[in-house]
């Protein structure tokens, strides 16, 4: 299917993601697509396996391998 022809479009971003050519990064193509709704998903890749298993508050004290990352899905619309 050409993404041309959509006009809606459910991408995910994650600070580590390598954007290429076969993986665009459509979330940050403000230029033409806009958020209609983005909701926070954990980072598996990122978040070690403590994170995963344990509720453990997002102060700044923790120290950061016990901390969980967040990445996010995000509803698209293009623009016209």
């Amino acid at each position: 299917m050409n993404i041309q022809h959509c006009r809606f479009l459910v991408d995910s971003y994650f600070s580590d993601t390598q954007v290429s050519e076969l993986e665009p990064a459509y979330v940050q193509d403000k230029e033409n697509w806009e958020k209609v709704s983005c909701r926070p998903f954990l980072d598996v890749q990122q978040t070690g396996m403590i994170g995963r298993l344990l509720w453990i508050p997002d102060w700044p004290f923790i120290p950061p391998k016990y901390r969980r990352r967040w990445g996010q899905y995000c509803l698209l619309r293009r623009r016209d």
